[in-house]
């Protein structure tokens, strides 16, 4: 059963990380055959070398420092700046609108309160907490207390920066890089902080849904298709096409 359920958990895990950098690369990727499978297999041997150390005779060490920063602190992170995204950035009328095409139906109110308010905040409260009752990493062996040097709980704060360092990292390359050929600042921050079906339409000129005082007030009663879907140039192409060919059938 351990097995079973550990194996279970590692494949939610490389799905994810899988899904997320397929779907950004998948233009440079899909130029190779087998390339969901070669990067899996990279994935998978890559976990498998990081996780060496924790077999030594010292990894029960190793395993603790990762047990105690890498999975509670810098998850909870992680897990913050995610319901930050959907309940503010996205918005719970885009993201109400995609769970109703999904199951049906739209959340009820009480899933909408938790997504934009409970949660962030009780996440939040949690990390400070972890925080201000800090002390030095110790663990308990052969009935030996062994308390962690200096530099083991640096090691182990380390793990929890890097966790969530690539959220704000990856804005600023946006902000500066990605879209660095947008001129006007206003444009691109809009831009950052909006879906990509919606960048066409904030470069035309319109007014960004996220600069409407709606947006972040809303608790996703009025999920309208004109906040959540715009039309595109390429779904313009698409609907020509599709024309043509209904045209062209009946002529036949």
């Amino acid at each position: 059963m351990l097995i079973m359920l550990g194996m279970d958990s590692s494949m939610g895990g490389l799905e994810a990380v899988a899904t997320g950098v397929i779907d950004e690369f998948g233009d440079h990727l899909k130029k190779y055959k087998w390339h969901r499978e070669l990067f899996m297999l990279v994935t998978v041997a890559g976990s498998f070398l990081a996780a060496l150390p924790t077999v030594t005779q010292g990894g029960f060490f190793v395993f603790s420092l990762l047990d105690e920063f890498a999975a509670g602190t810098a998850l909870l992170l992680v897990v913050f700046f995610e319901a930050i995204a959907i309940g503010w950035f996205y918005g719970l009328e885009a993201f109400v609108q995609d769970a109703k095409l999904m199951l049906g139906f739209s959340p009820g109110i009480y899933w909408r309160i938790c997504w934009k308010f409970i949660s962030p905040i009780f996440i939040m409260a949690i990390v400070i907490a972890s925080g201000v009752t800090y002390s030095s990493l110790e663990v308990t062996l052969a009935q030996r207390t062994v308390v962690y040097p200096q530099w083991g709980n640096i090691l182990g704060w380390m793990f929890v920066v890097g966790a969530f360092l690539w959220v704000p990292g990856y804005a600023t390359y946006a902000v500066f890089i990605k879209f660095r050929h947008i001129s006007s600042w206003k444009q691109r921050l809009a831009v950052v902080i909006s879906p990509e079906h919606e960048h066409e339409s904030i470069i035309s000129g319109l007014e960004p849904s996220r600069y409407q005082l709606h947006h972040w007030l809303s608790l996703g009663y009025k999920a309208t298709a004109e906040t959540h879907l715009v039309p595109t140039s390429k779904d313009a192409e698409v609907k020509e096409q599709m024309m043509a060919t209904v045209t062209d059938e009946d002529a036949v």
